[in-house]
């Protein structure tokens, strides 16, 4: 409570309560969280940060498992059906199909071992991996020079746009996950 030169008193916790609860809600609504145990799982499996998994997935799809993109990509990691199909042969899927790309299961676990496969690639350069992870490593592969495993330059602006979200979206979860517990350390 704040007391005023003339004795009027103001509640002002009713109206900071109302300014935090918007401003929270505002943040979850930007920043939603679907599925965190196979985000857990499968960032655990193949050696992922469970913050950058949730900031690819808000970017790719914002944690709709049925979005599709107008090139083709699908699920929640925005998965290529030919990408899909690699990298289920694999991870040694062998009853996998393409109706299966929009499974949160199947669809995170496969775009979580290909950013670990990128990541490897690159020789643990995440800021590459994720260029390539979004324009496709054979495009990263042309803008790398000779003998070289990070970017000095991404020509793409969609790409370039692509990785500062993720970066500041990786920011976000590290606070939302920080505050629901769980498996992740900074």
């Amino acid at each position: 409570m704040l007391k005023l030169k003339n004795n009027k008193i103001i509640l002002a916790l009713p109206f900071a309560a109302a300014i935090f609860f918007l401003a929270a809600t505002m943040f979850l609504r930007a920043f939603p969280l679907r599925y965190p145990s196979l985000i857990y799982e499968y960032s655990e499996k193949y050696s992922l940060d469970p913050a950058v998994v949730c900031a690819v997935i808000n970017t790719e799809s914002r944690f709709n498992e049925n979005a599709a993109s107008s090139k083709g990509a699908k699920g929640l990691m925005q998965l290529m059906e030919a990408t899909a199909e690699w990298a289920a042969s694999e991870t040694d899927k062998e009853d996998y199909s393409s109706e299966l790309i929009t499974n949160p299961d199947i669809n995170i676990e496969l775009g979580c071992w290909l950013l670990s496969t990128l990541i490897d690639k690159y020789n643990g350069n995440l800021d590459t991996a994720l260029c390539a992870y979004n324009a496709g490593s054979g495009n990263v592969d042309s803008w790398l020079t000779s003998g070289e495993t990070a970017l000095k330059a991404i020509p793409y602006y969609e790409t370039k746009a692509y990785l500062t979200r993720v970066k500041r979206r990786t920011l976000a979860y590290r606070l939302i996950l920080g505050i629901i517990g769980g498996k992740y350390e900074s």
